[in-house]
């Protein structure tokens, strides 16, 4: 094992103990938490079961066994580690949040997917207040992965996509293609997922409750300042002026004709750095309202 496979058993023994633990023990405020903790032990169990399948490879080809096919089965078994290794972002991310949840003495109950949806999706959390107020809150991870793509960024220099007032300069010598494809990739899956969301809300009629979108990061693939951008344009339809995106942004959805429904009432950021506990939480992001 690596030391990073190690320092990842130890983060998942961490939240076993600090979080599963402890809302096993919620079933007043939280009485299906078991569904969650379910999710939780498989995504676990399947990153190990791809981890060991990986290690086994390549202490095989240690051996000198390197026939083409071992190649491309360790290329595969790479990719699904990353994707596994997601997954296990994405649960601990909500087991955070259901503990966050619990924790909020103006919240009365809690309930983890209480609508699902054809094709696996769902809305990830049902709230209902001291107050009698309700809300449902969708959960989503950004985490774009660490493709450069120095080009797209160049092209689109070359082709004037940034307004004037809000540059964004990079260099490529130092991450410059990686940082572009980051705060690219984002702001695609910003769109993407209210836009699910907004289909969801209407789909099943959520009127009356609170809707809140809630974005998760590690402060580096997503930033907070980026989310800012994002969130004052869902709000207000217009761009910030420090809004770097928005002449491409605004030409793509022009291009597929989408139009936000605008139905969601808040956007909110959880973040959280990995193989890490500690987080940030803000409930409803928005920039200064001085720009």
């Amino acid at each position: 094992m690596t030391d990073l496979d190690y320092r990842l058993e130890d983060f998942l023994s961490q939240v076993e103990l600090e979080i599963c633990e402890y809302l096993n023990k919620q079933k007043t405020k939280f009485p299906n938490s078991s569904k969650l903790l379910k999710r939780f032990t498989k995504r676990k169990d399947d990153w190990i079961h791809v981890s060991n399948h990986f290690r086994e490879l390549k202490a095989k080809e240690k051996l000198g066994c390197k026939e083409n096919s071992k190649s491309k089965e360790k290329t595969k078994l790479q990719d699904n580690i990353i994707i596994r290794n997601n997954e296990l972002a994405e649960v601990v991310n909500e087991l955070c949040i259901a503990k966050l949840f619990v924790e909020d003495i103006t919240i009365d109950s809690i309930e983890y997917e209480p609508i699902v949806f054809k094709g696996d999706k769902s809305i990830d959390f049902h709230l209902r207040f001291i107050d009698g107020q309700t809300a449902y809150c969708d959960v989503k991870t950004i985490h774009p992965d660490d493709t450069g793509n120095w080009e797209q960024y160049q092209r689109a220099l070359k082709n004037k996509l940034f307004p004037s007032h809000a540059s964004f300069d990079l260099q490529q010598d130092s991450l410059g293609g990686i940082l572009w494809h980051h705060s690219f990739a984002s702001r695609t899956k910003m769109l993407e997922h209210v836009i699910e969301f907004e289909e969801k809300i209407v789909q099943k009629a959520i009127n009356s409750s609170r809707k809140i979108m809630l974005f998760c990061g590690d402060g580096f693939r997503l930033s907070k300042d980026e989310l800012e951008d994002f969130a004052d344009f869902y709000y207000t339809e217009k761009y910030r002026k420090d809004d770097f995106m928005q002449l491409m942004e605004a030409y793509s959805m022009e291009k597929e004709a989408i139009i936000l429904l605008r139905n969601i009432d808040y956007i909110a950021y959880f973040e959280r750095k990995p193989m890490n506990l500690e987080y940030k939480f803000i409930p409803r992001v928005h920039g200064s309202a001085s720009i």
